[in-house]
């Protein structure tokens, strides 16, 4: 059985869900979700900027202007939904 998330942690996933949904949308979308992927949700293999840039063969400068770009969208979803 799935156990529900507290509400805090559940408005934070809903976040963070609701900007991956976004970047997939923008140009390069499906390219951003996969550095995205690398910068945040490999666990303990999470890689930095520099790596997950070279791995799907963008520019370091490009690298940090996405991992920009989607902390800062993360940042206002999480105040749409009063987390923050």
């Amino acid at each position: 059985a799935l156990r529900s998330l507290p509400e805090r942690k559940q408005k934070y996933h809903d976040a963070v869900e609701t900007a991956l949904e976004e970047t997939k949308l923008m140009q390069d979308g499906k390219l951003r979700c996969r550095f995205v992927s690398l910068r945040f949700f490999q666990g303990k293999q999470n890689h930095n900027v520099q790596e997950a840039s070279a791995k799907v063969h963008i520019s370091y400068g490009t690298g940090l202007r996405w991992n920009q770009a989607f902390i800062r969208l993360v940042g206002e979803k999480m105040k749409m939904m009063g987390i923050l």
